[in-house]
Formats: C-alpha cells, structure tokens, sequence
C-alpha cells in the first residue's frame, strides 16, 4: 500500500537544483540492484529548513604535546550521506528536478504525513523494521507526482538502510 498526500496542500518550493551525485547501485545475492541516493549539499539544506533545524556552530579542544588548539566549524542535524532505496532517482517530467529525499520530507510535511520530530528521528536513526512502505511522491518544486513509487531498501539489514558520514 503506498502513502499518498493530496497536491492540494503541498506548496512548491523554488529550489535550484543541480544534478545531484550519481547513485552508487549495489547488486544484492538476488541479483537485484539497491541504489544509494547521496544528499546533494542542496537537497540536505532543503530538508534542514523544511524541518527547521540548521547548522550548528561548533568549538573543538584538541591538546597536543601540552599545546591546546581550538578549531571553529558547523555540524548539521541531518548527518546522513545517503540512502538505500529500490530504484534510481526519476527526473520531473514539468520542471527537471531529480526525485530525492527532499521530495519525501516536503511531502510527508506539508501533506500532514509525519510530523517534524517523526522525521528527524527517522532521519537520525532510519526507519523501525518493517517500515519501509512504497511512497506516491510529488515534485517539491512544482508538485508534479513522480511516476516511481520511492520505496527504501535495505541491503543488509532491517531498519538500517541510511549511509551516514563517518
């Protein structure tokens, strides 16, 4: 069964979107093929805002040879790098954009779907098993609904399938 939102509540958002990085694929010992969706630093700001979290800044003590150094940088909520999903990433047939993450978290938002902290908690630590149900997805620039049912995969096992950076 998948989950689907009406286009009637779903806002389009001006999003520039570029090609976002090739998926890698990984053949399972069925044969089948998992692709893995990179975040594209556009697609992981858009999901940041959408949820309301940003960036945050962040103070690192390092001692060496009795010799502190401090180092400034930002460390963001949305801390994966990808995720394993059944099939590759569709192009919009209206404006172009490729099918991402994004357009999961825009729908599950504004469709009144998921809640936010439903969201970050799947983000942080992925989906319980067997969780994992096709989803009908719309354009989050134009609201035009993606032929593909995005359905996440899990090539290793259950309720693991985000790629975090290490």
């Amino acid at each position: 069964m998948a989950t689907a939102v009406s286009t009637a509540h779903l806002p389009s958002h001006d999003v520039v979107t570029g090609r976002p990085p090739s998926s890698e694929t990984k053949v399972l010992p069925s044969g089948r093929i998992s692709y893995i969706w990179m975040l594209s630093d556009t697609e992981r700001s858009h999901i940041a805002q959408m949820l309301n979290v940003d960036s945050k800044e962040t103070l690192a003590k390092t001692k060496i040879n009795n010799i502190v150094t401090y180092s400034f940088g930002t460390a963001s909520e949305i801390t994966l790098s990808g995720t394993y999903m059944k099939q590759d990433r569709e192009i919009c047939r209206t404006c172009g954009k490729y099918m991402g993450l994004d357009d999961l978290v825009h729908n599950a938002k504004y469709g009144s779907v998921h809640s936010p902290d439903f969201m970050l908690d799947i983000l942080r630590n992925g989906p319980k098993s067997g969780e994992t149900f096709p989803h009908i997805v719309f354009c989050s620039r134009c609201t035009t609904q993606f032929q593909a049912l995005a359905w996440w995969d899990d090539p290793q096992n259950p309720g693991q399938v985000w790629k975090h950076d290490p």
